[in-house]
């Protein structure tokens, strides 16, 4: 009888370790699955916010530009509003004189053509 009972605890412990090492394996599939999906999510993730920053980037620098030509056209605006400057611009851009004026057309400098 004592050595029935030596026998069952041996192949209970048998039984034990297989079921244990079985429960281990898959524990430890699943946790390979688990961080193996945690990291393609964590990597897709920070694809999208590289792509989100690098159109910041773009979209401030458009912004600024933007920026810089609402003041030009405010600037041109105010001048606008002045006579003067109309009839200057006139008399530059469309050759219109006054009685008596001759206008001569002067071929600008390369530096003054490249700021228009």
């Amino acid at each position: 009888m004592a050595r029935k009972l030596t026998l069952i605890t041996k192949q209970n412990r048998k039984i034990r370790r297989k079921q244990f090492f079985k429960r281990f394996l898959t524990l430890t599939v699943l946790v390979g699955i688990m961080v193996t999906t945690g990291y393609f999510m964590y990597t897709e993730r920070l694809t999208k916010l590289s792509e989100a920053k690098a159109l910041l980037a773009e979209y401030e620098e458009q912004y600024s530009e933007l920026s810089e030509k609402e003041e030009y056209y405010r600037d041109e605006i105010s001048k606008l509003e002045n006579e003067d400057y109309i009839a200057q611009l006139a008399r530059e851009k469309y050759f219109k004189s006054e009685e008596g004026e001759i206008i001569f057309k002067l071929p600008e400098d390369s530096q003054e053509s490249n700021e228009n």
